[in-house]
């Protein structure tokens, strides 16, 4: 297959917001593992804290605010976040927000906002924000779900994988059953140089389709918990992801 350029950190291949902040995360987390210190500590609380505040998804708190003398970049915003009241962080958030939104209106349609009517719309999103009522979602307990036989005549293989980040190996586990719940097969193999979970699932799924085909099972329905394993394996659509390579083989062998 061609070479393309893919984003590793999701499984789609794409780049997203969610996949950076995730990736972003799992950085912080890395960093207090090495160097449990103040600051490290404070920077996960930063993001935490951060991220929880309910607001608007594109804003993500008013005057009086005292800001700090800048250090680095990400110190002095830890730092002074960290340090507010969650009305000052709303202030905050909401000025960074509409000062953004200026420099882009006079960046991009030669248009320059004045301070007072930016200063303006601060106010007046912060009173529309504080206005509003939080919404509670409930959410419901799912049933929980078991397995279910095969039609008649069928075998339904089943895959599953773990993924081991440290040592970057995986290990797949099979396990085949008739239609009358009988176990055909049950197997398991161990993977090294595996990138991701994603590639860990995919190379299950492909051991369960290899093997039912090795037994001369004929009709097989391959069941597994990977969601993104599975909408790949189904979809028709053009894929730049890791895993895609996998995904070609499973539907040879199958």
């Amino acid at each position: 297959m061609s070479d393309n350029l893919i984003w590793h950190c999701d499984g789609s291949g794409s780049y997203s917001v969610k996949s950076d902040y995730r990736l972003l995360r799992e950085d912080v987390s890395t960093t207090i593992g090495r160097n449990s210190n103040n600051h490290a500590c404070m920077v996960k609380r930063f993001y935490s804290e951060l991220w929880s505040m309910s607001f608007p998804a594109k804003v993500l708190d008013a005057q009086g605010v005292q800001l700090p003398a800048p250090s680095t970049g990400e110190d002095w915003l830890v730092s002074t976040f960290c340090s507010l009241n969650e009305m000052h962080r709303r202030a905050l958030l909401v000025t960074f927000w509409a000062t953004w939104y200026a420099r882009n209106k006079l960046v991009h349609e030669d248009s320059d906002p004045s301070p007072h009517i930016t200063l303006a719309f601060v106010e007046a999103f912060l009173r529309e924000t504080m206005a509003i009522k939080p919404v509670v979602y409930l959410t419901a307990t799912a049933d929980r779900v078991c397995w279910q036989a095969p039609m008649e005549s069928m075998v339904k293989v089943n895959f599953d994988a773990t993924f081991d980040v440290q040592s970057k190996s995986s290990t797949s586990g099979v396990l085949c059953r008739n239609d009358e719940g009988l176990i055909m097969l049950a197997y398991t193999l161990h993977h090294v140089h595996v990138s991701d979970a994603f590639m860990a699932e995919a190379l299950s799924c492909l051991q369960a389709v290899i093997l039912a085909r090795d037994l001369g099972f004929s009709k097989i329905v391959v069941e597994g918990d990977s969601l993104t394993v599975i909408k790949k394996l189904c979809s028709v659509a053009a894929d730049t992801s890791t895993i895609i390579p996998v995904i070609y083989d499973i539907r040879v062998v199958a």
